[in-house]
């Protein structure tokens, strides 16, 4: 029983394998084929606006439609909440200056609130999504699904606001109910099929606005022009008007129930989607016929290279292994920005060191204090030495740095940049001192000069140089002998 089994096993194993090869063959043939129609003479149209809106198209069209189905419906659910609200303005503007057209431009709103939001209307994917599809990156199964629980969440959420209006706006339901009640009446002759696609067609080419400008007030008014015309100017919108049929359903009118929606949902959708996808999509696709041949040619490759979700919008989705690639790349690139700072502040403080050595400064020895340049063991401060008090708050505010930078020390942080303001802070009080007491000094020597030559000139100006230096002598000791208990001399100074 055993060997039986494994030799299915086995059997199964050799299947899948030539399976596999299978595969790989065609696909190589595949794009065998495909390159060989490429020659050298042959070339293709570049123009980088159309690129760059095909690029977008196709990027965003895959991220749409590998959404989880009830993310999918989450989204047009929200789309049909802010289109309910759009058609709550609508009503109330109409009705209040009854015009239908300044209606159209107070629901265009709900297109503003749709785009700011990034929710999802069903009509809005009849572009992107499809040219990610055509571009053979996505598969018509994901489309169609994509499709049908958008417009599901379109209804849901649009069915909700409705009621609410309803109840919430009751002088509104005369308005509500007369614009259900007329799209309750609606018969699929030659005029509704045109309004159909021409409705398709606008919402559409609104979309393809939206996507070919980067500017938020370019797709604000692209938002403006599809809400005129959708509203204002009466054309045939499936959410649009299934919504206003829940309105007039609730708000009383006779033929506006779900039977009548139903009839009216048959013909309306599939004449939107011909105005979308036939008048948009697939024009703009043809005019980027090249963009397109050259993005099948990238899916073969890919495919042929192992890729297998290369032609499935399921290749848009980050895996495991690049969410762990990112971070580390983020764990990396802070650590790079951590070195450099860290050197930036090694190199102003090796600046800083540099620029007190230029200017003769002490090279500072360490936190605790610093030895003066010239200065014997044990010499005291000038600062220290004043017994006027005149340096007491110098004397208190280098206590304090000093204080800061043993806390500073002690505490590991910011040691070297604290010592170092400590130390040009107590080098620029002790020069500000000692230039205060010279130019005192200079002052008395001045005035004593002043006052002997203006006595000398009452006294005649025959006196001898012998007597000016006999009357100067007693006025220069004095003065330096009052000098010693004001101020220290210069051969105290800590600085100079």
């Amino acid at each position: 029983m055993a060997k039986k089994d494994g030799q299915r096993s086995s059997k199964l194993a050799e299947d899948i394998t030539k399976l596999e090869n299978d595969v790989d063959k065609k696909r190589e043939k595949t794009l065998e084929k495909s390159m060989e129609k490429l020659k050298d003479e042959e070339t293709f149209h570049h123009e980088d606006a159309l690129d760059d809106a095909f690029t977008s198209q196709i990027n965003e069209g895959r991220q749409r439609l590998a959404r989880p189905r009830p993310q999918q419906f989450i989204t047009g659910f929200m789309g049909g909440v802010e289109i309910g609200l759009g058609i709550l303005a609508g009503v109330a503007v109409t009705q209040a200056s009854g015009s239908q057209l300044l209606g159209g431009v107070a629901f265009s709103f709900g297109f503003i609130i749709l785009l700011l939001a990034h929710s999802e209307l069903f009509t809005e994917g009849f572009l992107i999504p499809t040219t990610a599809y055509i571009a053979r990156r996505a598969k018509l199964i994901q489309l169609i699904r994509f499709w049908f629980y958008t417009f599901l969440g379109n209804l849901v959420g649009g069915f909700l606001v409705m009621w609410m209006t309803v109840t919430a706006y009751p002088h509104l339901n005369a308005t509500i109910a007369g614009f259900g009640q007329h799209f309750a009446e609606l018969s699929p002759n030659l005029e509704n099929v045109v309004l159909a696609i021409l409705a398709g067609t606008s919402i559409t080419l609104m979309t393809r606005m939206q996507i070919g400008t980067k500017d938020v007030v370019g797709k604000i008014v692209a938002s403006l022009f599809g809400g005129v015309l959708l509203f204002g100017v009466g054309m045939l919108h499936s959410v649009l008007d299934t919504l206003l049929m829940f309105g007039g359903w609730f708000a009383g009118a006779p033929d506006s129930n779900p039977l009548a929606i139903i009839q009216f949902l048959w013909w309306i959708i599939p004449l939107n989607m011909i105005g979308g996808i036939v008048g948009v999509a697939i024009p703009r696709t043809l005019q980027a016929k090249d963009r397109v041949k050259i993005e099948r040619l990238r899916v073969a490759r890919d495919l042929l290279a192992g890729n297998e979700l290369a032609g499935d919008a399921r290749g848009a989705l980050k895996t495991g292994a690049d969410v762990r690639r990112e971070l580390e790349q983020e764990v990396e690139e802070a650590l790079e920005e951590q070195e450099e700072d860290e050197e930036k502040h090694r190199d102003f403080l090796g600046r800083i060191s540099s620029a007190f050595r230029r200017i003769g400064g002490p090279r500072f020895s360490g936190p605790a204090e610093s030895t003066p340049t010239g200065a014997k063991k044990g010499s005291v401060s000038k600062t220290t030495k004043r017994p006027n008090g005149a340096g007491n708050s110098n004397s208190s505010s280098q206590a304090n740095n000093s204080q800061l930078v043993h806390s500073g020390a002690r505490s590991g942080k910011g040691n070297a940049a604290d010592a170092v303001l400590h130390d040009a802070q107590q080098r620029m009080a002790s020069g500000k001192n000692t230039r205060k007491e010279r130019g005192a000094k200079l002052i008395n020597i001045i005035k004593e000069r002043v006052s002997q030559k203006s006595g000398n000139g009452n006294n005649g100006a025959e006196q001898q140089p012998r007597s000016q230096h006999s009357q100067e002598t007693p006025i220069l000791k004095g003065k330096a002998t009052k000098g010693k208990s004001d101020a220290p001399n210069d051969n105290e100074s800590s600085d100079y």
